[in-house]
């Protein structure tokens, strides 16, 4: 009796331990998407202080504190296939976010702009996002089951659309000249449109999420697409991360 009992007692252990091997890469999945998006949104933080350096470095702060939270709850990965790019994104953000912190004290300040430091801040994003690329890769390797097909889309149309905020207010003012934006926000804007179409729904919750994801697209893609002339950082960046936030509600019904 007592034999049968501890063996029914491994198996339930070995049932267990499969599906939280299961669920963690998605888990995983989802923290990256968060760092993607506040490697993005960092630089957009940035510089809309640039744009306003009496605007308030809260939502900047909070965003690097937030992504290294995440970042270090991906310690679960220690041991997998996906530990390398991992520790090399946790290493490679500790100089970025201390870089990043201190630009914002100079701006804060009044400081003249920095170039050269914000040069090598550009380099060290853009690195940042090929350690991510790079664990996404393993991480799609090791897992069982990946993320659904709406997940997918909704968070590739989020990741365009912090890419569009970024852009935008580089190019308002005038970060772009030193390669702050790899493509035009109007470019960017053609790029999220046509996601956004592709974008399928089931469920009238679903689509009255992505209803309202366009509403507030329309509002806004006049202002991209003649961003030359346009200037409105501030509610380009507000409207984007309510989009953002929808589309996350949106990936998140889906199967």
């Amino acid at each position: 009796m007592r034999t049968r009992l501890w063996a029914a007692l491994w198996i339930l252990l070995v049932l267990a331990g499969t599906e939280l091997d299961a669920a963690e890469p998605l888990d995983s999945f989802a923290r990256l998407h968060q760092v993607r998006l506040a490697i993005h949104g960092s630089l957009t933080d940035l510089y809309l202080l640039y744009e306003d350096p009496h605007s308030s470095s809260a939502a900047l702060e909070q965003r690097l504190a937030d992504a290294t939270d995440t970042i270090d709850t991906l310690q679960g990965l220690r041991g997998t296939p996906a530990q390398r790019p991992w520790a090399q994104l946790q290493t490679r953000w500790r100089p970025y976010r201390e870089q990043l912190s201190e630009l914002g004290q100079q701006q804060r300040a009044q400081d003249a702009p920095d170039l050269r430091a914000l040069s090598e801040l550009l380099s060290l994003n853009r690195a940042l996002l090929t350690l991510c690329d790079q664990l996404e890769h393993r991480l799609r390797q090791q897992a069982a089951k990946p993320p659904g097909e709406l997940i997918n889309r909704s968070r590739a149309a989020g990741l365009v659309l912090q890419q569009i905020a970024s852009a935008y207010a580089a190019h308002s003012l005038g970060a772009n000249l030193l390669g702050a934006a790899d493509q035009a926000p109007d470019q960017l804007a053609a790029d999220f449109a046509e996601q956004l179409v592709h974008l399928q729904v089931d469920t009238p919750a679903q689509q009255r999420t992505l209803d309202d994801i366009w509403r507030k697209w329309r509002f806004i893609e006049g202002a991209l697409m003649h961003y030359q002339g346009v200037k409105v950082p501030f509610v380009i960046q507000q409207y984007s991360s309510s989009m953002i936030a929808a589309l996350e509600r949106l990936g998140a019904q889906g199967p």
